[in-house]
Parts: structure tokens; C-alpha cells; sequence
């Protein structure tokens, strides 16, 4: 089954495709976009120093003892009161604005559980992740990086646990390759934002409706 969005303003279109000898029907899907409420790399080498009002956070993964791990939160609170708790989430993405690289890696996207404070985390104090799982390419140079968290916010929603925070890492084969990003302190235009898309329990697709139009 293939999935095709078109925007309409401040709604997306979400057309499924049955295949061959069923009719095409669609589901509006409602989108909002979170940008960072908070935001801030730990430095292994420079383990109490805090670097919550820099401009920039690096990520540099691997079995050194010289990794660089960047957290972001995203407000639960404000997740929670956007997505309905009864909505299915079809896609969550958090957007970087990458602002260079020494090589493509890969990241790894890991939920955080537990509360930081931008001013005030570093090495020693940052916590740990509650989850693990692979985000996508980072990508090189200077651009747009989009890793893909729907699996933590749809967890999240339906918890209703009130967290939207994750870390950024990676393992060996990513070693020593350090990626740059902006963080909210550079501006609006390049803080990292996460974009999400559900259906309302209103809207859900059902099993036996198709060829039916359901928006």
C-alpha cells in the first residue's frame, strides 16, 4: 500500500492506494509543527561544562572517549495537547539544520524519559536514554537533516507521559565522525523542529470501507 500526501493549506491529504480493481479513498490528516524548547550538546572531554546558550551542538559517536551527544526537547506538554489522545499518528520527523559534517553516519535516536534543564545538563549529569533505534543518514555537509521519531511520539501520546526529548548518538562504525547542528540560540529559522501528522480517531481508515469515501 502506498501512501501520497498533498498539502492543502493547514491540512494534508492522505490518499491510499488499494491497488489494482479498488477505489481510491482518502483521509484528511491534521499537522503541526513543535519547534525546540530546549536544546544543548555534553561534551565526554569537558564533562561539567554546560553548553545550553551555544549556537550550535555537536554529535560525535563511536568507542572514543571523545563522543559528543546532542539532546533536544520538544515540550510534552505541548505534544500532548496537540495530538488527541484517541489520534493514530502516522508520521513524527525532528528537522536539523546540519551546519557541517566530516562524513556521512548514521544516528541513533534514542527517547529520553527522564528531565533536563538546558542551562544546567552536561557529561555527568545528562540522562540516560530510554530506547534505542536507528534515525536515518545524518547526511554531509551543509543542509537538512530529517530523522524520522514516530514510533516515540505515537509511544508518547498514547502514554500520556509528557515527554518529548531525545539524544542524539551512535556506535562504532560512526567513529569520530563529528555533524554540527543549530540549536534554537541561532534563530527561529534554524532551531530544530519536530513535525507531526495524525488521524483523528473520527477519520481512521476501517477495515471493509473501501471505495468508500471517508473524509
Amino acid at each position: 500500500m502506498n501512501r501520497v500526501l498533498h498539502p492543502t493549506g493547514e491540512w494534508l491529504v492522505l490518499a491510499l492506494l488499494l491497488g489494482a480493481g479498488h477505489a481510491q479513498s482518502a483521509i484528511l490528516v491534521d499537522s503541526n509543527t513543535l519547534s525546540a524548547t530546549q536544546d544543548a550538546q555534553v561534551d565526554q572531554v569537558n564533562p561539567t561544562v554546560n553548553y545550553g546558550s551555544a549556537t550550535t551542538m555537536e554529535r560525535v559517536a563511536g568507542y572514543s572517549t571523545t563522543q559528543k551527544f546532542a539532546y533536544v526537547d520538544f515540550g510534552g506538554a505541548n505534544l500532548l495537547a496537540t495530538i488527541p489522545s484517541s489520534a493514530a499518528v502516522y508520521r513524527a520527523q525532528v528537522t536539523l539544520d546540519r551546519v557541517s559534517a566530516t562524513g556521512d553516519a548514521g544516528a541513533r535516536v534514542q527517547y529520553v524519559s527522564t528531565a533536563w534543564t538546558e542551562g544546567t545538563i552536561n557529561w555527568n549529569n545528562a540522562p540516560s536514554q530510554a530506547d534505542t533505534r536507528y534515525g536515518g543518514p545524518l547526511g554531509t555537509g551543509a543542509g537538512t537533516t530529517i530523522l524520522d521519531v514516530t514510533t516515540y511520539v505515537d509511544t508518547v501520546r498514547r502514554a500520556g507521559s509528557g515527554a518529548a526529548s531525545y539524544r542524539l548518538s551512535g556506535g562504532g562504525e560512526d567513529n569520530g565522525k563529528a555533524t554540527v547542528f543549530s540549536t534554537r540560540e541561532a534563530g527561529a529559522g534554524v532551531a530544530p523542529k519536530l513535525a507531526m501528522e495524525w488521524v483523528p480517531a473520527g477519520r481512521l481508515y476501517t477495515t471493509g470501507a473501501k471505495g468508500v469515501n471517508l473524509v
